[in-house]
């Protein structure tokens, strides 16, 4: 349902008007039909994300993060930007208006951080919210029976498996530094799993949804287990770096921001940064040496 309403808010909007003069009701339409569509493709690309936001439509699913989908949304992103350019904002109604400026500041940020953070290729742990948050999320539910939200658990913990095989392929170009990160604290999915999924389950009385649970967990366990054993003996790719460079990091602040920095105004803010800690550090030294 939700992916043929998206396309039908899609094919609504970029559709060529059917006037010559198409008035600004029919823009401020079309603007509502691109915003309609983006809620459904995130709700039905995302439902991890879904569910956070109250949306319980697919709240059994889990989709993986694949080069594939990195790709698709992307491509997403990039068509909606197009498509709302072309609509001109001359004339729309003010909701309509403010509607078309927040997308359009969704789609920098999205394309910023797809092409430019990229935290699905360059941090593992940016799979935690997949893999641990999603089930956190349907246990955390406010309605529905205890049995129902543990069956939803396990079907999300079914999918952990595929969606850390998809990840190890994603971030075989991960920076050291963020793979020593994602060592050090994977191990904390590895409890929530072992210790605070079985909690939360425990109002659940039926035999069968436990056992398909403690199944789905134990799968799940080792899908990390091996995730956290591939990033430790992987070696580091050639070239993988932290730093995504100058001009990259003011676009993406261009993006959060709204605002393009030039570099000089960015090294001011960073030596102010600088200056700022090493006066904390001097102050903190004075301290010490005046309570001795």
């Amino acid at each position: 349902m939700a992916s043929a309403l998206a396309a039908l808010g899609l094919a609504l909007a970029l559709a060529p008007p059917f006037a010559p003069a198409a008035c600004a009701a029919s823009a401020g339409d079309r603007v509502r039909a691109l915003g309609e569509a983006f809620v459904m493709r995130l709700i039905e690309r995302s439902p991890d994300r879904a569910t956070r936001l109250g949306i319980h439509d697919h709240d059994d699913r889990l989709i993986p993060v694949t080069q594939a989908t990195l790709r698709e949304d992307r491509d997403a992103a990039r068509a909606l930007e197009q498509a709302l350019r072309e609509i001109p904002d001359a004339g729309l109604p003010p909701a309509r208006a403010l509607e078309r400026e927040l997308l359009l500041g969704r789609c920098a940020t999205t394309l910023a951080d797809l092409e430019i953070m990229r935290p699905f290729e360059r941090d593992p742990l940016a799979y935690l919210p997949l893999i641990a948050g999603s089930v956190r999320a349907v246990f955390d539910r406010v309605n529905g029976p205890p049995c129902g939200r543990t069956h939803l658990a396990a079907r999300r913990l079914a999918a952990v498996p595929e969606a850390l095989r998809a990840a190890r392929i994603n971030v075989s170009g991960a920076p050291p530094e963020r793979v020593a990160i994602a060592i050090e604290r994977l191990p904390a999915v590895l409890r929530f799993y072992r210790e605070t999924v079985p909690a939360l389950a425990a109002a659940c009385h039926d035999g069968r949804v436990q056992a398909d649970l403690a199944e789905a967990d134990s799968a799940a366990i080792r899908a990390v287990e091996a995730f956290i054993a591939d990033l430790r003996e992987a070696r580091p790719a050639p070239g993988a770096s932290l730093a995504v460079g100058a001009e990259a990091c003011g676009r993406w602040i261009a993006a959060v921001t709204g605002e393009r920095p030039s570099l000089d105004s960015l090294r001011v803010e960073a030596e102010g940064a600088v200056d700022l800690e090493r006066a904390r550090v001097d102050a903190l030294a004075a301290a010490g040496a005046t309570a001795a």
